[in-house]
């Protein structure tokens, strides 16, 4: 997995952040940074026309600290149509490993997990923004389920 410095996780934040201020205005929140297990979190709103008010999108990653630097342990990519349902999403997390969850708002009672392989923070939000920008709407076609 990923391992940066103290320095390049600073750089990092910003990078978070700078992706969401592009779509909306980015909320990040830095916890742990003195404690062994650190997280990153970004999220931001951004407009959609009707029948929805708004697309959420929202980044986070943990981090376990080493000797020399921030080890990324999990990931959430998440991208959700506002009022639900609608969500595309990238995960890395125990005991699934890494994973897509996908919730077509014409088949929301759908199983919702998908199999996705690791994911770099710039590869998860050109797809999600992908289905944000899509005229025909967001659907979990071509996904194969994870469990079945």
């Amino acid at each position: 997995m990923t391992l940066l410095t103290e320095h390049e996780l600073h750089q990092h934040r910003a990078t978070l952040t700078s992706l969401l201020d592009r779509v909306g205005e980015a909320r990040l929140t830095d916890t742990g940074a003195e404690d062994d297990v650190r997280t990153l979190e970004a999220e931001a709103n951004a407009p959609l026309d009707p029948p929805y008010q708004h697309a959420y999108f929202r980044y986070a990653e943990i981090y376990e600290r080493r000797v020399s630097g921030w080890e990324l342990i999990e990931y959430y990519y998440e991208f959700q149509l506002r009022p639900d349902p609608g969500r595309r999403a990238h995960h890395l997390h125990d005991p699934l490993g890494p994973h897509q969850h996908c919730v077509s708002p014409t088949a929301a009672a759908e199983d919702d997990h998908f199999v996705g392989g690791l994911m770099s923070l710039f590869d998860a939000h050109r797809d999600l923004l992908y289905w944000y920008a899509q005229d025909e709407g967001l659907n979990c076609d071509g996904l194969t389920p994870l469990f079945g």
